[in-house]
């Protein structure tokens, strides 16, 4: 998650940083990591920091997607709600008509 998380806000920022996927893939290699340490150490409190970072680590996902599927929204690339592009084709749709102008399928 934290790979792709980072190549997608490589792909969408303005000034494009390639650190930002480096440190993406180095936190995942180290949250890795960290995660088996605790499970091969198999003592009481690395297999609960395991699990601790199990647990923050998914909470983290369902922000991350929260905050994304919020800035899609913002950009006017989500797909629920207020219909700003076709679903079908992707052609931008300000005027929030029922059916692309492109295409002509609905939106």
């Amino acid at each position: 998650v934290l790979i792709g998380y980072s190549v997608a806000h490589y792909k969408l920022q303005r000034k494009r940083s390639f650190w930002i996927i480096i440190i993406g893939l180095a936190a995942a290699i180290g949250l890795h990591g960290l995660y088996d340490f605790g499970l091969f150490t198999a003592t009481g409190w690395g297999l609960l920091s395991s699990m601790i970072l199990t647990i923050v680590i998914n909470g983290s996902v369902f922000v991350l997607f929260a905050k994304a599927r919020r800035a899609d929204a913002t950009r006017g690339l989500g797909t629920i709600g207020n219909n700003l592009y076709c679903r079908s084709c992707g052609w931008p749709n300000p005027k929030h008509f029922m059916f692309c102008v492109q295409c002509g399928k609905r939106t």
